[in-house]
């Protein structure tokens, strides 16, 4: 299937299992945001050809990690959100020394794995680092910038008051990411920043759409 074709689905896929999550309620939409943390670390590695240009397939993913903590920061509190944060560091920085014993076990001459295992997970510790850093600095600048537009404009639409904040830590998350992760290992990163971010303003922009039709019962099933 042509990548152009398939990302529509994949961006739905993801969106509609962020508002599944928020209908059954804060535990399940926790649960979601530390899932779409971590798999882009794994996915980003894989490079695909949209048009003329070279790029990860993760955009999505990343986009709806903060979508998440923005519904949960939202419905649920600040305190929430905070502990989901810390909830997500904790499995990453987890995942990080669960994929480091992986590979530090000698295979045996049997096995037909490691050398797929060593191309996949020796990056991990460097992207895990990175993702650590940069999504911690995004997060608080998303968490301020969103009380800031709430402040500033208490009656922006709710979609807006959302995704403007995402809006502007997705770029620099997307320049910070791109240079302390993939420098170095992926081809072209300054046509992966320009064409990783374009793509996340149409994701959040697809995303916004949804959000806006299904706010109705997102709201009343979250306060049950």
């Amino acid at each position: 299937m042509n990548n152009l074709l398939l990302f529509f689905p994949h961006t739905l896929f993801v969106t509609l299992v962020t508002i599944i999550a928020l209908r059954m309620g804060k535990e399940a939409l926790v649960a979601v945001f530390c899932l779409f943390a971590l798999v882009p670390n794994i996915f980003i590695l894989k490079q695909i050809d949209i048009s003329y240009f070279t790029i990860t397939c993760c955009e999505p993913y990343i986009v709806v990690a903060f979508l998440s903590l923005n519904l949960l920061q939202y419905h649920f509190g600040k305190e929430v959100s905070k502990k989901a944060i810390t909830i997500c560091f904790f499995i990453l920085g987890s995942f990080a020394v669960l994929s480091a014993f992986q590979l530090l076990y000698t295979p045996s001459i049997h096995d037909t794995a490691h050398e797929t295992y060593e191309a996949l997970l020796k990056p991990i510790p460097r992207i895990i680092l990175s993702s650590f850093l940069v999504s911690f600095l995004a997060q608080r600048m998303d968490r301020r910038l969103q009380i800031f537009v709430r402040d500033k404009w208490p009656k922006i639409p709710y979609t807006f008051g959302i995704f403007i904040p995402i809006c502007i830590s997705q770029a620099f998350d997307t320049v910070a990411f791109s240079y302390l992760a993939l420098y170095g290992v992926m081809h072209n990163i300054l046509a992966i920043i320009l064409v990783s971010y374009i793509t996340k303003l149409a994701v959040i922009i697809c995303m916004s759409f949804l959000l806006k039709l299904s706010s109705k019962w997102i709201k009343k099933e979250a306060a049950v």
